[in-house]
């Protein structure tokens, strides 16, 4: 899981005791000043893979509550994965 976190929404511990247990591990990173990236779409697909809709985005927006990130605003990039899974670096693409 990637997630993009305005300052507002953003807490720590980023995971639940339980979760730790069941083997997920977690990333965190200040993001000074966000930026969109290049190729920034949302992508929504059928159970079977097909293409439903696809569409630009001009905006970041917080992956909790939704809200407008501006651009040169700091926020935080969570990374989320189960153990021996970890999600390669992303963040730099958000950074300005």
């Amino acid at each position: 899981m990637r997630r993009i976190v305005c300052n507002k929404c953003f807490k720590l511990p980023l995971l639940h005791p339980e979760d730790v247990q069941r083997g997920f591990r977690s990333r965190h990173k200040v993001i000074e000043r966000v930026k969109v990236p290049e190729f920034h779409t949302v992508t929504v697909t059928d159970g079977n893979g097909e293409v439903l809709s696809k569409r630009e985005l001009s905006h970041i927006h917080c992956d909790n509550c939704n809200a407008v990130i501006p651009e040169g605003a700091s926020c935080h990039a969570v990374t989320v994965w189960r153990r021996g899974q970890e999600i390669g670096e992303w963040e730099s693409g958000f950074e300005q």
